[in-house]
């Protein structure tokens, strides 16, 4: 009967051990698939911000063409004046 019971008691640490290993990779897998929407989440937050940053380039793109626009045509303008009271 001691063999009976010396195996049983095997028997439950074995049981014991995969359970908590089943537990652990349980635990695991949670982990790796919360980080896994973590990655997605951030990948659309990038998406997001590279069109931002996009679009905000060339505004500023054409916002720098039209000052230089508006500088020319201003110098332009006050060597005209210049001219005019000059004469």
């Amino acid at each position: 009967m001691s063999t009976l019971n010396a195996a049983k008691k095997r028997l439950d640490k074995a049981l014991d051990r995969l359970q908590a290993a089943a537990e652990s990779a349980t635990e695991r897998f949670k982990a790796e698939t919360e980080l896994g929407g973590r990655v997605g989440a951030l990948q659309n937050e990038q998406e997001r911000l590279t069109t931002a940053l996009l679009k905000a380039r060339t505004e500023y793109d054409a916002l720098e063409h039209i000052t230089d626009t508006v500088s020319l045509r201003l110098d332009a303008t006050i060597g005209q004046l210049k001219r005019s009271l000059e004469s």
